[in-house]
Parts: structure tokens; sequence; C-alpha cells
């Protein structure tokens, strides 16, 4: 028999349990009532002769029971002679003695007539044990039931699946079962595996677990896969109940995974479990690399893994699914009275709940009460206020005190590069940095160094190039790192020195438009870049795309002030002219810069050769995928004395890019998203979103030309994308088409019955 204390229930679902106890032992149906609508009272039912019967629950298993009988005496009993009912029963989670029963039954005299109406711990174990489909019907109650623990005892295949049911089971009292745990197991009955994808801090690790959880009760044995399928194959049992779990299956490296035909592997091991009724499999992976992964793998998208997936989408959760998960935090986080009354001044809750931000992840966060050591409790709800308007302030704690002097550059480098950097252009930045920077320890090698950060502050992938990339963790760590440290203008410029990535450049001028840092902080740091790689590159010259973007930025962003600092004939001379550059973009936007700023004379004729030669090269050997870059070789074209042919040819590769790829800047550019049949998609308006990408290219087209590209478009392609996107939103948020939901204020009734305080 089990021997609950009844930990793992919140009071509202002990409350649950409660009526469920009294309606089976008395043979009735009671009735719940909301909790505080009226004064005392949980649960009731008549007699045959029509008294009123109340049933108070009290899940005070954290104070004891002095401080229960003192509340009793002081609050509860004239709410007690007030409803005057005909019986009283009264239902704790705490034990109680024979005294302490008799105390409680001269407390309510006269309406409470034996002492079998005042319910204790061990009468709740007595006869949940001779009535376990009442145990069964409360999941968390089941999940700690001594049958359940110990079948998972004995569930596990290896110790590190030991391990982790251990782990899962500390963390059950937390969970709070939403709609997206019954859909998820709905999906995962049917087919028998599940892919839970999602956003990072969503809870989608959670869920699985849980899943899992619920399986290993039901006497499946677990396995938990840590790196490949094979550790599955190898103990696949095809007479026992079995479920794997995989988590994070395709990790950041999936080009490794499918060099190793792991989604192949994947793939055939989903069907074997399709097929196989006493077996179940969950898994796990973030949404952008899931979605990476299908685009990638063909094996994916022919097997349709897609029906397998279900999304788990903070605004897929309903404000009561929402509501539960902060109460249960509350109930079960150990903050102190004082902190949680702040919680409930003026129903802030609800704030809470349906913050934009709100993110199980950062709940977590707001209600740990080890990170409140230095938050008085009269300051709580402005760090709560903070938290939630600016999420990255979680990430405070790791950067003041977890980070080395080293790690803390390899982080600012990987945010000021904004785009995902490469593995080895990070490790030259980090030895760069040790080289020139001898305050540094070199004790510790990059691989060490990143090696800590990785999973914690940065992810590292490999997509299609089969090389690694970092970027970060999570999106909210750039804005931490931008509020901290972009001002410093000495740190910038030092990361920028010896990163020399063009997209950091590119960055700090964006951060400058978005007020981030001031122009005046911008220009300090562009000068003090110029300078110095103008004095690196006295003896050897080179130009290269960080030398261009470097040039661009400048020369934007300083104007006059930049021409007069520095001669641009000798930049000219040094980096262009004699030079055998590989040609780039950022080249031909300098130029034009200039040209149009009359920097530039486009008579000059050791200009108009050079750009005459490049052009002529470039446009008749390589550039066959031309787009934005139209733009600006028709504006220079347009500006220099060249002979026409130059502009026919452009023209010609215009237009041939157009036919080539006029259906998938169609479909990028969202230009027909409700358009579900090919009739829908007009050939006038083909042509109109077709000549306003030309319109913005200098060179005349004949509507001849024009309407010969738009014949081009491939409409059946669009229409199906479309048709997937609306199965897939459909799939993620079937409310959306339903156009029913509840209304705010019956959901604020409810959360507000939820979070009524009673042993809080």
């Amino acid at each position: 028999m089990s021997e609950y204390d009844f930990h793992a229930l919140n009071d509202k679902e002990f409350e649950v349990l409660a009526a469920d106890v009294i309606s089976k032992r008395d043979g009735v149906l009671v009735e719940r009532f909301k909790p505080g609508k009226d004064g005392g009272v949980d649960g009731r039912y008549f007699s045959s002769t029509g008294g009123e019967i109340i049933i108070q629950c009290k899940h005070w298993f954290k104070t004891g029971i002095t401080a229960l009988l003192s509340h009793l005496q002081k609050e509860e009993v004239e709410k007690v002679k007030k409803l005057s009912p005909e019986r009283y029963i009264f239902v704790t989670s705490l034990e109680l003695s024979k005294a302490n029963k008799q105390k409680i039954k001269s407390i309510f005299s006269p309406f409470i007539h034996k002492e079998s109406d005042v319910v204790g711990r061990e009468d709740l174990n007595d006869f949940l044990g001779d009535n376990p489909n009442i145990e069964e019907k409360h999941y968390k109650l089941w999940m700690t039931s001594t049958t359940v623990l110990n079948r998972i005892i004995h569930s596990a295949i290896h110790g590190r699946s030991q391990y982790k049911i251990e782990e899962i089971s500390s963390k059950l009292a937390m969970y709070a079962m939403t709609e997206s745990h019954l859909k998820a197991e709905k999906k995962l009955e049917e087919l028998h595996s599940v892919i839970i994808c999602g956003e990072p801090g969503v809870g989608k690790t959670f869920l699985a677990e849980q899943l899992c959880y619920q399986y290993i009760a039901q006497d499946y044995k677990f396995i938990y896969i840590e790196n490949s399928l094979n550790e599955a194959e190898d103990i696949f049992d095809p007479q026992k109940k079995q479920i794997f779990y995989f988590d994070d299956f395709l990790g950041t490296n999936y080009l490794e995974a499918f060099n190793a035909h792991e989604d192949s592997h994947v793939v055939s091991f989903i069907k074997r479990v399709q097929s196989s009724s006493n077996k179940r499999f969950i898994l796990t992976s973030r949404t952008n690399i899931l979605n990476r992964a299908k685009r990638l793998s063909e094996i994916f998208e022919q097997k349709n893994t897609s029906q397998n997936e279900f999304l788990l989408a903070v605004g897929n959760l309903s404000k009561f699914d929402k509501a539960k998960i902060l109460y249960n935090h509350i109930w079960f986080g150990n903050l102190t009275p004082k902190y949680v009354n702040e919680l409930y001044t003026d129903k802030r809750y609800l704030k809470i709940i349906v913050h934009k931000n709100f993110n199980p992840r950062l709940v977590q966060f707001i209600t740990d009460c080890q990170r409140l050591d230095e938050v008085k409790p009269e300051h709580y709800w402005s760090y709560i206020e903070t938290s939630l308007s600016n999420p990255s302030q979680i990430w405070r704690k790791v950067f003041d005190s977890q980070l080395s002097e080293k790690s803390l550059y390899l982080v600012l480098a990987v945010v000021l590069n904004e785009k995902p950097i490469e593995e080895g252009l990070l490790e030259e930045f980090y030895y760069r940095l040790l080289e020139n920077k001898p305050g540094l320890a070199k004790s510790s090698s990059f691989t060490t160094e990143i090696k800590a950060l990785t999973g914690a502050l940065v992810n590292r992938t490999q997509v299609y190039d089969k090389k690694h990339y970092y970027s970060l963790f999570n999106p909210s760590i750039r804005d931490f790192v931008n509020s901290e440290y972009a001002t410093n203008t000495a740190l910038m410029n030092e990361v920028l020195t010896y990163l020399r990535s063009p997209n950091a450049l590119i960055a700090l001028a964006n951060y400058s438009r978005n007020g981030i840092i001031s122009q005046e902080a911008l220009e300090q740091v562009l000068v003090r870049q110029l300078d110095y790689y103008l004095k690196a590159t006295q003896i050897s010259p080179k130009l290269d795309q960080y030398t261009l973007v470097l040039f661009n930025t400048v020369f934007a962003n300083l104007g006059e002030q930049c021409l007069r600092k520095y001669d641009l004939d000798e930049l000219l001379d040094r980096f262009f002219f004699g030079q055998e550059n590989t040609i780039m973009l950022e080249e031909f936007e300098f130029l034009l810069s200039n040209l149009e700023m009359q920097a530039l004379s486009p008579y000059d004729t050791r200009l108009s050769s050079y750009i005459r030669n490049k052009l002529n090269n470039e446009l008749n050997e390589s550039w066959d995928d031309l787009n934005d870059e139209f733009m600006y070789v028709a504006d220079i074209l347009n500006l220099m004395c060249v002979d026409e042919d130059l502009k026919d040819l452009l023209k010609t590769r215009v237009i041939e890019h157009y036919h080539s790829n006029l259906t998938g800047d169609v479909m990028e550019y969202d230009a027909f998203p409700d358009a579900l049949e090919t009739h829908e998609i007009e050939d006038s308006e083909l042509y109109e979103f077709l000549t306003g990408r030309l319109d913005n290219i200098e060179i005349e087209f004949s509507d001849s030309e024009v309407w010969d590209v738009v014949y081009s478009c491939d409409k059946d392609t669009i229409v199906e994308s479309n048709r997937d996107r609306y199965e897939e939103e459909a799939k993620s948020n079937p409310h959306r088409w339903k156009g029913i939901s509840d209304s705010d204020a019956a959901e604020n009734e409810q959360i507000d019955d939820l979070f009524e305080r009673q042993g809080l």
C-alpha cells in the first residue's frame, strides 16, 4: 500500500482528490465549488432529508498541525457557523493523531458529527489502498505511488537511464498538465512516435520527460538514448514494452549525423516502432534545427516525418495553461509569504500570465528563491517587471560571476558578428586576442574555452558547407550584451580588430542607427579601425571584404570629414588600381558612393578602365546568380562613360536571372500567401510584382521581355508551398481555424479561482 504525503499535489489538486474520496466513501456525487466563492466550501452534497453537507479541505503539509489548529480556530469556525450545515466534513493532508481529530471535532462542534468526518493523511492512504481506481485517476498522485515507484526503479535498462528517471521524478511536482500534454500523448498513442519541437525555453524537454514517466508507470522499460540510435537497436526487444527517449536528437551537428546516415536511421527506427504495438519513441528538437534538417534531408521529406511532429509553442498555451504553470512554480518554489504577497497584490499574477514574454523558463527564473538573495520583498514586483520586459537580464549572474575574461571575449565576438560565425574564424580571433593582450592567461586552449560555453551561451552547429558555426544559445543573450557592453568603445574596437569580420562592422553601424550606441561612439571606433588598418598594410596592401566594408562604413558615416582626413586617390592607388582583387559587391558599393559624392570622376581614365575590366570579366564569366547586385552595377554603368554593349549584357543577365528565380522570389516575398489554386495567381499581379523588382534597376525593359519572364513562373509550386504552410499552421494552432474561444472574462475568473489563497 502507498504511503503518500501528497507533496506532489498543489492545494487545488488536493481538493479534487478529497472530493473524489468522499464521493466514493459516502456513495454520493460531490458538487465542487470554485475556491473562495462560498467561504469555506470546497464541496458539498445533500442528505436524504435535503440537508446540506459541506466538505472543507486543507493541504497544509508545509506548516504543520499547530499552525493548522490555530488557523481553524481563528478564521474557519465563524465561516462554518454562518453556513450552518447539517454536517461538516474536514479533510487535510496532515497526519492526525486521535487527539488531533478530537480537537478538530470539538472546534467545529456541533457540525462535525463523528471523528470519521475528520479525514487525515492516514485515512486517505487507507482509502486509496482499497480504491486504486481513484489513485490512478490523479496523474501526479499515481506517479508517486509505491506500485509505480517500484516499476520505475526496475524500468531502466542501464545506469544512465536510471539516472535520467531519477532526474525526471524529482521534477514531477512542478509539472502542470496542459492541453499540449494531452495532444502530444494522443499523437504518441496513434503513431507510437512523436517529435516534440519548439523554441528554447518552451518546455519541450519537460513535456517529453513527463510523457516518458507516464509510460514507465505503465510498466514500459525506459531507454534513454544519449548519442546514437545504435544504443536503442542493441536492446530492442520485440517481446517487451519499451519506451525510447532521444532528447535533442539532431543535436546541433545535424550534418555530421546525416553524413553518418543518421537521418535514414531515425526514419527507419520510427517506422519500426510504428509497427510495434508495445513500443513508444519520443524525440525532441529545436524547431529551427528540425526545419533545416528537413530541408537538407531528402529522406525526412520522402518518408513524411512531419506527421510525427508536435509543435510546442508558448503561443499555443491557453491563458489557463500558463496560469497553471505559474501557480505550480509559486506553490512548489519555496517563496516566502512576503514574496508571494507581491504576486497577489492587485492580481499581479494576471500581468505575468498575459505578458508577451511569458515563457516557462522565465517563470522558473522569477520564482526561483535562490536568485532573490539581494531582492527585498518590497522590490520583488519591480524585479519581475524588469525580468519580463527585459528577459536578457537572466544572463547577468552568468556574465558577472561565471565567465572568464577570455570566454567573455568569445561571446562578444559571436554577438557582434550577428550571423553564425565559422569555427576557424572564431579560433583565429581567440589566438590573435591572446597574442596581443599580454594580461590574458594563455593556459587554456580555444577548445577548452569554447567547450565550456557551448550549450550554455552558444550553440555549435554544422551547416551545408560541412563547417562548424557558433551562434547564440538564446537571442536574449544579445540583448543583455548590447545593453551592458556595446557602449564600451575600447572593448568594441578590440573585438573588431582581432575578429576582422565584415558582419561585425555592419552590426556596429546598425547599433548606431538603432540607438544602441551614439553616432559619436561609432565614429570613434571606425576611425580607430581604419587608422590601424592603414598602418598595418603600408608594406603589403590587401583588398579583402573586411577592408571594403570598412571603407564603405567609414565613408558612409563620416562623409566630408572622412574626405578631409584621408586621401582618396592614395587609397585607390594602394588598394584598387593595379591590384588583382577578386570581385566583391562591396567594391562596387564603395566606388558608387564616391562617384555619387563626386569624390571620383566618371572621366578618370584609371577608374573607367578599372571598372570596365572588372564588369567585363565578371559579367561574362561568373555572374550567373545576380540579385541586388543588379542595382549597383546598373547605377555605375549609368554614371560612367561605358560602351552600350555592357549595358546590354547586364540586361540579358537580369532577364536570365528572373527566368530562373521568379518563382522563388514570389515565395520568398510571400506575394500570394492565400493562393491555394493556380487560378488565384493572376498574370497581371505577377507582372506588377516583377516590374516592382525591376524598377530599382536603372535599365529599360520592354513589355514583351517582362511578360516572357512572367510566363516562366511556376504557379503550381507556389500553390503547393501555400497548402503545406496552411496544413502546418492548422496542426500547430487548431483553434485559429475554429473561430471559437472562451471569453476573457470567463478565463480570468477561472484563473482567479486557481489563485484563490489557502495554503500559500
